[in-house]
């Protein structure tokens, strides 16, 4: 079981403890001295450990000696909030709660006058008091995309960081080979099995889609569990639990992620508790150090889809049913879909019995060419098919397009990739063909509903553009073993400017080129490089290499793209592995068709642009 880490703010449960115990006797004052003259002092503090609030604020005040009930809220002077009750937890010590107002910010503040309370024998105090806290009660609206920085360690004001249960002795400080600035370092030595340390970053934005909380790690030992935690700033018993990660624990530095379960995104949570190695004591000589740098909540990018058909428009769009659909028509959807969508009826007829919606010109391009639909089927495993067609020629068509789903019982949403070869011609037809091939009885028929229809656009993912072709001056572009011809020119059809453009004719099954872009900064949670690619065949492999400047034996190994390969231009990702992060490479190596010998005529040529890295393991 983890033990929460150790807090000093004063929760409810701990007020209503401590004036039990002075309810009992402890903590109280003893009798003053026969012969004294000397009037009480007095000392104010609060329980934020931050630099400023985000609710209310317990404020103590603890007397030098015991004051008897000469201490009263009447002696208290509140600005900035509304006051509670005061309570008194000994002779010596009260406590007041004081509430800012919602959605402001401002500063909070007590203040006590000297010789308003006073000791057992009347000698007045001495010392006035007070004490003010910045608060910030505005709600917390996180943005709609782009991480939240939580810590990067290298903030001007340090944040509050501390370690516990035996890694007191944690601070911040330099990060080792592989980081960057400075970092959380965490020293266990001996202690419990939760030792670990914790970090306030003020109010985590978190959301009901935005819930996975990143951090690079730095670990000594592979395979050990790194758990997270999230907790509120005044009571430690409102947190989220503990989160593993979701990725495997490797030596050395790497990004993780954990992801706080839906019912727990509510409360307010200030504290990240970091829990390397949770279940295992470390050894009390020499212990175990991990680090952890840039936690973020990780949001997003917003998708820019095209909605093409919500069948909840004004002007209802032209919907038709055919060949055994004629009954079809814009209706309201099942339970579990929203407002109107097309209901498709097959009653008899054809075995290509549907309907079709026009949606003005669907603005295909050659890397957005995905049709997504929401489609409920009253049977599973059956195939729902989708097919674009031009308004005025039905010839002009994409052909028939399976979804790349399979189909199950009930609501789910579908995918259709159009050929990349039947980009270009306009469609505004979306036709809509479910359990092609099989005729339906005549009574009761079968039911479909389509909603929801878009293009899909992924979001665009911020990264660094290592080679646009387009520079100038030009950057250094070199063919080898078979493609020396190669050069930068203008790309093909659906390509924008110039591109490097690889000719491999004859030479070695290795033929390629290589463009210089610099150091490629490269980083545990940066990995990830994407280009544009055009290839005259489907299905071939296409590798990348990274290499460095001076050591082309210093190199990441051949990394095969993540996607398959499709005839003309497409997007491709290649993930470097996270144990060739580290050496510095400048080299780009592009090797299209690695493993087979062009021919020497007319060879082969491919297309490379918008070199890019991009975050991602």
């Amino acid at each position: 079981m983890t033990q929460p880490s150790k807090h000093f703010a004063l929760s409810a449960c701990a007020l209503a403890a401590s004036v039990f115990l002075a309810a009992c006797g402890g903590g109280g004052g003893s009798a003053p001295p026969q012969n004294d003259a000397q009037g009480p002092t007095l000392l104010i503090d609060d329980n934020v450990p931050g630099d400023v609030a985000r609710g209310a604020v317990t404020f103590t005040f603890a007397f030098s000696e015991s004051v008897g009930n000469s201490f009263t809220i009447e002696d208290v002077t509140v600005s900035g909030g509304m006051a509670g009750s005061l309570i008194k937890v000994n002779d010596q010590k009260y406590l007041l709660e004081v509430t800012p107002a919602p959605d402001s910010t401002g500063t909070l503040s007590v203040a006590v006058a000297a010789g308003s309370y006073a000791d057992l024998r009347d000698n007045p105090g001495t010392t006035s008091g007070t004490q003010s806290q910045a608060f910030n009660t505005v709600r917390v609206t996180p943005p709609v995309s782009g991480d939240v920085l939580l810590a990067s360690f290298d903030e001007a004001t340090p944040l509050a960081f501390e370690g516990f249960n035996g890694a007191e002795t944690s601070a911040i400080a330099a990060a080792p080979a592989g980081g960057s600035g400075l970092a959380g370092k965490i020293i266990r030595l001996g202690g419990e099995v939760w030792a670990g340390a914790k970090v306030n970053v003020d109010v985590v934005p978190l959301t009901a889609d935005n819930r996975t909380i990143s951090a690079r790690v730095y670990s000594p030992l592979a395979g050990v569990p790194i758990v997270l935690k999230l907790e509120n700033v005044a009571d430690p018993g409102i947190n989220t639990g503990d989160i593993q990660a979701n990725e495997a624990v490797v030596q050395g530095w790497q990004t993780l992620t954990w992801t706080v379960p839906a019912d727990k995104v509510g409360p307010e949570y200030s504290w990240v508790v970091m829990l390397p190695n949770l279940g295992t004591r470390a050894s009390d000589d020499p212990g175990e150090t991990y680090y952890f740098d840039d936690i973020k909540v990780v949001v997003p990018p917003t998708p820019a889809d095209v909605l093409l058909a919500s069948f909840d428009e004004a002007t209802p769009l032209v919907f038709e049913g055919f060949n055994g659909a004629e009954t079809s028509a814009i209706a309201a959807a099942p339970a579990g879909g929203s407002g109107l969508a097309g209901k498709i009826i097959r009653l008899g007829g054809e075995v290509w019995a549907g309907a079709k919606v026009n949606v003005d010109v669907v603005p295909l391009t050659a890397d957005n060419r995905t049709i997504s639909a929401r489609v409920y089927s009253p049977l599973a495993g059956v195939p729902i098919v989708l097919k674009l067609e031009n308004v005025a020629d039905p010839g002009i068509n994409t052909g028939d397009i399976q979804a790349n789903e399979a189909v199950v019982e009930g609501w789910q949403t579908l995918t259709w990739t159009v050929p990349a070869d039947k980009v270009g011609p306009e469609y505004s037809w979306v036709v809509m063909l479910p359990n092609l091939g099989t005729r339906a009885s005549a009574d009761p028929g079968e039911t479909y509903y389509f909603d929801d229809i878009k293009l899909r656009v992924p979001p665009v993912t911020p990264g660094t553009v290592l080679a646009s072709f387009e520079e100038s001056p030009a950057l250094v572009f070199e063919g080898f073993n078979g493609a020396e011809t190669s050069a930068i020119a203008a790309g093909p059809e659906g390509g924008s400017g110039l591109a490097g453009k690889i000719i491999r004719l004859g030479g070695e099954v290795w033929a390629g080129a290589k463009v210089n872009v610099d150091v490629i900064p490269l980083a545990a949670g940066v990995r990830k490089i994407t280009a544009r690619v055009y290839s005259p065949l489907a299905g071939v492999p296409i590798v990348l290499k990274l290499e460095n400047v001076a050591d082309p034996g210093i190199n990441t190994g051949d990394i095969q793209a993540n996607e398959a390969v499709v005839e003309g231009w497409q997007t491709l990702t290649w993930t470097v592995p996270a144990d060739k992060v580290g050496p510095e490479y400048s080299w780009v190596v592009m090797l299209p068709n690695l493993g087979t010998r062009a021919s020497a005529d007319p060879g082969e040529t491919y297309y490379f642009d918008t070199i890019t890295l991009v975050p991602g393991p």
